[in-house]
């Protein structure tokens, strides 16, 4: 297991000393995210921040094409389903533990999380957001047109 990221003080930097299959790598440069995740099998993400919105790391993950692990915790219910994730509880190990063993050993439950995706990645493309955008933009711009139930053209006193 690769862990990345940066390292928080309150956390003892010999957590992974009697770890030889955890190797920690520091914090990836933003360029390199994608690229680094494609080496891998899964994002596991399990923060305890209530504060936490929508990751970027877990949208990241879906172009990179990864299944999630992460904590039902925030916005992050909003945007990992049981279509490309698993949610655990924050703060359980335990919970943790179960969804790691078993998203590793159900390979049809990883090859069906993982082959979604692109569908959730192109959902959140900044390219499909932009075109809606400028959809909404284009549509309040020529504002709706005020019809009474008659059909009829609807024209103040004023006009």
């Amino acid at each position: 297991m690769d862990v990345y990221g940066p390292w928080f003080d309150d956390l003892d930097r010999h957590v992974f000393d009697e770890c030889p299959n955890i190797r920690y790598h520091g914090p990836v440069k933003p360029e390199e995210v994608v690229a680094t995740m494609r080496r891998h099998d899964a994002l596991v993400l399990p923060t305890v921040a209530s504060t936490e919105g929508y990751p970027g790391v877990v949208l990241e993950s879906y172009t990179a094409g990864l299944p999630v692990i992460a904590s039902r915790i925030g916005g992050i219910p909003e945007i990992v389903d049981e279509s490309v994730g698993i949610l655990v509880k924050p703060n359980d190990d335990n919970d943790l533990g179960r969804a790691m063993t078993k998203l590793s050993q159900d390979q049809e439950l990883f090859s069906r999380l993982r082959a979604n995706t692109a569908k959730k990645a192109e959902f959140f493309s900044s390219s499909r957001w932009a075109e809606k955008f400028l959809d909404w933009c284009r549509e309040a711009a020529v504002g709706p047109t005020c019809v009474s139930p008659r059909s009829e053209p609807v024209v103040s006193e004023s006009e």
